[in-house]
């Protein structure tokens, strides 16, 4: 996923501009779908497209107590959009947006001013 990509380049130049002078190391991992691997995670970020996995992994982040920011990608590509899951990923937001961080976004260059404005205000905390 171009998206998943796009995240990691941004953290890695975040890391590169800010880490030493914040104090803040911003490491990406893969995240796998088990519950006991987050112990060490502080913040979450995800990237929801046309369907969802398993959000009961979100779930289980913000019941650990950790900050989840989740950017959900507005534009949908006709051939690759089942309408059922379109509307499951749109429950999902509404049932989530009061618990952790949701912001759309429409391709590369707003996920990636996006990450980096809730990079730094997550860093300033």
């Amino acid at each position: 996923m171009e998206e998943v990509y796009a995240a990691k380049e941004t953290i890695r130049k975040w890391n590169l501009e800010n880490a030493e002078r914040e104090g803040k190391l911003f490491q990406p991992a893969e995240w796998s779908l088990n519950p006991e691997d987050i112990k060490d995670v502080d913040v979450v970020v995800g990237i929801v497209g046309n369907w969802i996995k398993n959000s009961s992994f979100i779930d289980d982040c913000i019941k650990a107590g950790k900050q989840v920011m989740l950017f959900f990608n507005v534009f949908q590509d006709p051939k690759n959009t089942i309408p059922s899951e379109q509307i499951e990923v749109g429950a999902f937001q509404k049932k989530i947006k009061s618990v952790c961080l949701c912001e759309d976004f429409n391709g590369i260059a707003e996920l990636d001013s996006l990450l980096k404005k809730h990079l730094n205000i997550f860093a300033e905390a």
